[in-house]
């Protein structure tokens, strides 16, 4: 078995600097292939989005090589990894949050996170980039941080609505900018043939549910770099229609190919 990733990112149309960060780690392990994966979206409302979402990506990058093992070395156990996630994501809102107060300004950024080992995925997410899982359907693993969301749960608004609400950019919580911060971790079961697709929220609004699932389905069909071009692919087609966000793609899969 090997790990399997393609990503795409660019500053769109308008914005003159990508405020996207994008992380892809794997790794070989005597339990199969270990993937780390996340996107993180900086505030582009607030100053420095770019510089806190790099830090974020940069930390757990560290954390996959420095933290992780150690996590790891006892085996699998989901309350661990969760309590891992959960300690690295308070650690650099902290750190940000800091060097935004030093500094007089605020900066922030979301985070949304997949960890794929031994048969399983495990999710975080702060704000509302996403994560997907790709099968024979299309189904979102986490939960958006934002005000229309709130507004969904509640019943306030329709939830064909909220992607064409003119709220839907407002968050209830980011990494370094958030006084309650609390991120959302989970465990999934991992089917074989699954693709985890994670993204920015430029580049799902202006694609369909069934778009997003039958072009990335396909190009799990090849290589990593036949999936980095379907994700270009979607996110040109999502610029042509409108999209002026920075647009930000990552998809990981666990392949029984060796080719």
């Amino acid at each position: 078995m090997r790990a399997r990733t393609g990503y795409f990112t660019d500053k769109g149309t308008v914005k003159q600097v990508n405020e996207d960060s994008l992380l892809v780690r794997t790794a070989d392990t005597v339990n199969g292939p270990l993937v780390l994966a996340a996107v993180c979206d900086g505030m582009g409302g607030l100053a420095c989005g770019e510089l806190a979402s790099a830090a974020v990506a940069q930390a757990f990058s560290a954390w996959f090589d420095e933290e992780l093992p150690l996590l790891l070395a006892d085996g699998y156990d989901f309350v661990v990894i969760r309590s891992g996630i959960e300690y690295e994501i308070y650690r650099v809102s902290k750190a940000l949050e800091d060097y935004a107060r030093q500094s007089g300004i605020r900066m922030g950024t979301t985070l949304t996170l997949a960890l794929l080992y031994a048969g399983r995925c495990v999710t975080a997410n702060v704000g509302d980039s996403r994560v997907y899982a790709l099968n024979d359907r299309l189904r979102q693993l986490t939960e958006d941080h934002s005000l229309v969301q709130r507004d969904v749960q509640t019943g306030l608004l329709r939830p064909e609505d909220a992607e064409r609400d003119d709220r839907r950019n407002i968050l209830t919580q980011c990494i370094g900018d958030s006084a309650h911060l609390a991120p959302d971790v989970r465990e999934w079961e991992t089917a074989p043939g699954t693709v985890y697709l994670l993204c920015s929220d430029g580049f799902r609004h202006e694609l369909t549910p069934e778009e997003l699932r039958a072009h990335v389905r396909a190009g799990a069909g090849g290589d990593g770099g036949g999936m980095s071009r379907v994700l270009e692919g979607l996110a040109r087609t999502a610029m042509d229609r409108g999209e002026t966000d920075n647009i930000t793609a990552a998809a990981v899969w666990i392949s029984d190919s060796e080719g």
